[in-house]
């Protein structure tokens, strides 16, 4: 029989694309054979490995091997805040408020408590946004407050006594504003702002039963805007 020593050259361009090989051996836990599992150059695993490799217990690592999906969860916390503070007022911030201020808040019930990574706002409006103004008119006469308050009074003024009273305003406490334009000529726009509390350290904590809750405060006439809103992320723990 003759031996055939010089590869062909599909051979030479499959071996070089199936050169490459991973031992499974020595491995914790690994009971039976270890074969050679063949990848391409690119680290692909391929299909046509023969015999098989059977593994019990953790492979190659001490511990436990757990997926990113298991463990406990906690609630998600997804929600508006509104006139009632529990989810059953009004959402949308257009009116007048300039005689009789107006609080748009969220407050967990006794017992409960929620950590809040960020607040989100947006403010529709038709064209002409500009920084100085509010959503496409002026700007603010008194300006929006953000606080965490319970029934004794402010634990934190998150907007420090420097109201927002612009469109960029909300930057001097968040950075986070963009603007948006969707479509072309007199249409309405958007500007959409990203306060997230968990870039400062910690979220807001809010415990239920001592009243705690956060707010949003108004005392303007914002009966110009199309929409305004304030949207909470977070958990309850």
């Amino acid at each position: 029989m003759t031996m055939r020593s010089v590869a062909t050259p599909i051979e030479d361009e499959y071996a070089g694309i199936f050169s490459k090989g991973m031992l499974i051996a020595g491995a914790e836990g690994v009971t039976g054979r270890a074969h050679i599992i063949r990848t391409d150059t690119f680290g692909n695993t391929l299909s046509n490995v023969t015999g098989g490799v059977h593994v019990t217990g953790n492979v190659g690592v001490t511990g436990t091997v757990a997926s990113l999906a298991t463990g406990a969860q906690k609630t998600l916390l997804s929600r508006f805040l509104d006139t009632a503070g529990d989810g059953s007022g009004g959402k949308n911030a257009t009116a007048d408020f300039s005689a009789v201020t107006a609080i748009f808040s969220i407050q967990p019930s006794a017992g409960a408590v929620y950590r809040i990574t960020r607040l989100l706002v947006s403010i529709g409006d038709g064209n002409g946004f500009n920084a100085s103004g509010y959503g496409a008119g002026i700007a603010l006469v008194t300006g929006i407050q953000v606080r965490v308050q319970n029934d004794s009074g402010t634990l934190v003024d998150l907007t420090d006594g420097v109201l927002v009273k612009s469109n960029s305003g909300w930057g001097e406490h968040c950075y986070d504003v963009g603007w948006n334009e969707f479509g072309v000529g007199a249409q309405n726009e958007i500007v959409n702002v990203r306060w997230t509390f968990a870039k400062s350290g910690q979220q807001l904590r809010l415990i239920g039963s001592n009243n705690e809750r956060l707010e949003v405060v108004l005392k303007d006439d914002l009966t110009g805007l199309i929409s305004h809103h304030f949207k909470v992320n977070g958990y309850a723990e």
